[in-house]
């Protein structure tokens, strides 16, 4: 997309700005099924866990994604020598978190929705471990 626009070309700089985004973008939809398996596990319905975990995470999600927007915007505005390499970086990754920032939203709770189990499972009974006895020598 990024070439088709001649926004940059895909060089090395640009990988490397690719892999960053997939990790961030990954990073924001595990963060919400970690949350939703939470909220199950404690025994919230599967669709209500799936909402709750979207609109709790909204705002984390937001930050991250406005944080690496504006932290990489002077890569595009680059100019001078080896300009070329901070714009292909600062481009992908500044378009892809523009247009990616949702992506966690729109897909997550639908793919988690599938692969969640309907069922709430039983709680674990808690094990008090007591230390008073134990004695360590050196």
């Amino acid at each position: 997309m990024f070439s088709y626009l001649d926004f940059t070309t895909i060089n090395i700089y640009s990988q490397v700005g690719l892999i960053t985004l997939v990790g961030l973008i990954a990073k924001n939809g595990i963060l919400i099924v970690q949350f939703a398996n939470t909220l199950q596990s404690q025994g919230v319905a599967k669709l209500a866990a799936l909402r709750e975990a979207s609109l709790t995470r909204l705002r984390p999600v937001l930050m991250t994604s406005a944080a690496t927007v504006f932290g990489h915007l002077p890569l595009v505005f680059a100019t001078g020598p080896g300009s070329a390499a901070r714009n292909s970086i600062g481009a992908v990754l500044v378009a892809g978190m523009t247009v990616g920032r949702c992506s966690p939203y729109s897909w997550s709770p639908s793919s988690t929705r599938s692969s969640l189990p309907s069922t709430v499972p039983k709680r674990k009974r808690k094990v008090k471990v007591s230390f008073s006895n134990l004695h360590l020598q050196w």
